[in-house]
């Protein structure tokens, strides 16, 4: 979910297939000047709490985690608490956006003065794809062309619920029936797949779930939905058009990385 503002570029997700625009604002008088910005600050600002924006974190807990020693991830990078392994400052040009909140922390000195968010949104513009020609790239459905290699990110809590030793044991009975009732697997690009595509088993670092779709003889869309123990639970959902299921390994690496670039706490991971 772009920012769009009356008075910065008004950015749409390529995903959806719209173009970007840019909206000039007239300068007439001193005053008109003064009514035209002052409308565009409330207007970044109710965009900003509407996406759970959190930009004015500063202290030591906060210096500590920077790059380059600022006291703070600075107003480009707002900051998202998903729990106490993950805080995440994410750059302003991923279009990050999670749930709304009612206003920034008066102060925020401390991670613990972050409002705890359920997921966070952002996209990833990528370039695995080649060889093909524009009027190889499929339609979405608001009648433009699909970006190629883009990609739209939901990360989130999932704390691993403990199951009983009946629950287990039913889970892999359920198991065995669906794999029967789906025939033959294959192996495409490191993954198993029948109805759908893994790797690994539930519960492990590296387990992977997904779906594609080929939409023509170019491109295939992936959907990837999983969880996983990193961070203390967490679920990965990612969408992307693409010109081959081999991509998968590139877009999912990909996204785990600025995970772990973007987490001021480095911790979680093995």
């Amino acid at each position: 979910m772009p920012l769009r503002t009356q008075c910065a570029p008004r950015l749409v997700s390529p995903l959806l297939g719209f173009s970007v625009t840019r909206l000039a604002v007239g300068l007439i008088a001193t005053t008109a000047t003064a009514v035209a910005l002052s409308g565009c600050d409330s207007n970044h600002r109710n965009w900003t709490l509407e996406n759970g924006w959190v930009t004015n974190c500063a202290g030591p807990d906060f210096k500590k985690f920077s790059e380059d020693g600022a006291a703070s991830p600075g107003p480009d990078r707002p900051v998202f608490r998903i729990n106490d392994q993950l805080v995440l400052a994410v750059p302003k040009k991923y279009w990050p956006s999670s749930q709304s909140i009612d206003h920034e922390p008066l102060t925020c000195t401390k991670i613990s003065d972050l409002p705890i968010v359920r997921f966070v949104y952002f996209h990833i513009q990528g370039n695995w794809s080649a060889g093909y020609k524009p009027n190889e790239v499929p339609f979405g459905t608001s009648g433009q062309r699909i970006q190629p290699d883009w990609v739209e990110v939901r990360f989130e809590s999932a704390p691993p619920r403990k199951l009983s030793a009946e629950e287990r044991k039913a889970g892999e009975e359920n198991r065995r029936k669906v794999e029967q009732l789906w025939g033959e697997q294959h192996q495409i690009a490191g993954l198993t797949c029948s109805v759908y595509c893994w790797k690994g088993k539930p519960g492990d670092f590296d387990f992977v779930q997904l779906k594609y779709q080929g939409l023509n003889a170019s491109f295939i869309k992936i959907y990837a939905g999983y969880q996983s123990p990193k961070y203390g639970g967490t679920a990965m959902y990612w969408e992307a058009l693409t010109s081959d299921l081999s991509h998968w390994r590139d877009i999912n690496d990909e996204a785990w990385k600025l995970i772990a670039d973007w987490n001021l706490l480095n911790k979680g991971m093995p």
